[in-house]
């Protein structure tokens, strides 16, 4: 049976770790690791890595790699649209614009 202190110690862990899924999810570019996120709930690497996955039915490492390929696709997504519109409002000038490069090359 759970005490009173446990009850709110378990509560307070699963704050913490949906504001760690939070701020993952916001930024996943951040230096993400299994050691960092437990040291800063202040619990264990093994806790974290039971204690994510019984909450959110996946491990943390998953979490971060999908979280990283959500915000790739995004920026892929956003980059193509702003490319295609650069080519297509260049294609009226001498200039052409070549990825990779920020030289113009004459046409």
């Amino acid at each position: 049976m759970k005490t009173s202190h446990t009850r709110k110690r378990a509560a307070a862990l699963c704050t913490a770790l949906m504001s760690c899924a939070a701020m993952l999810s916001a930024v996943p570019q951040s230096d993400w690791s299994e050691d960092a996120a437990a040291g800063m709930l202040c619990i264990s690497r093994s806790y974290l890595q039971k204690m994510y996955k019984q909450q959110f039915s996946v491990t943390f490492i998953d979490d971060v790699i999908n979280a990283r390929l959500l915000k790739a696709k995004l920026l892929l997504t956003t980059t193509i649209c702003a490319s295609t519109r650069l080519r297509s409002s260049a294609a009226t000038t001498t200039r052409h614009i070549s990825c990779g490069s920020s030289a113009a090359k004459p046409a």
